[in-house]
Formats: structure tokens, C-alpha cells, sequence
């Protein structure tokens, strides 16, 4: 199995995601907009099975309720 490691940051302006495969960085993605963001968010949620979907979300949610 793959090790994923991500981290991003915010300078006001523009976002930027780096990504990193079992320790090797991959990509930078750099100077991204919030709709940028939200588009790749759907692209990755769209891909997931909705049962997967529904563990990631009960998952980031306080209470438990989706």
C-alpha cells in the first residue's frame, strides 16, 4: 500500500497542495483558487464509492450524523 502524505497552505490569496508518495514528493499544485479547490474536492468525491463517501463525512462530523 501507498504512503500519502499532503499538506497545503493559504497565503491570502492562493492555495497550495503538495502531495508526496511513500516519501518522495510528486507534485505542487500552487497558486490555486477556492473554486479550484472545490472542483478538485467533487473530482476526488465523485470517484469514491458512497459508502466510502458516507465514512468520510460521519467521520469529520462532531456529532456522527451525516
Amino acid at each position: 500500500m501507498n504512503k500519502i502524505q499532503t499538506s497545503g497552505t493559504y497565503d491570502g490569496e492562493c492555495y497550495t497542495i503538495n502531495v508526496a508518495f511513500n516519501d518522495f514528493h510528486v507534485m505542487t499544485l500552487d497558486g490555486l483558487s477556492r473554486e479550484d479547490l472545490f472542483e478538485l474536492a467533487s473530482c476526488i468525491t465523485c470517484m469514491m464509492p458512497q459508502e466510502d463517501f458516507s465514512k468520510l463525512t460521519m467521520e469529520n462530523n462532531d456529532d456522527g450524523n451525516v
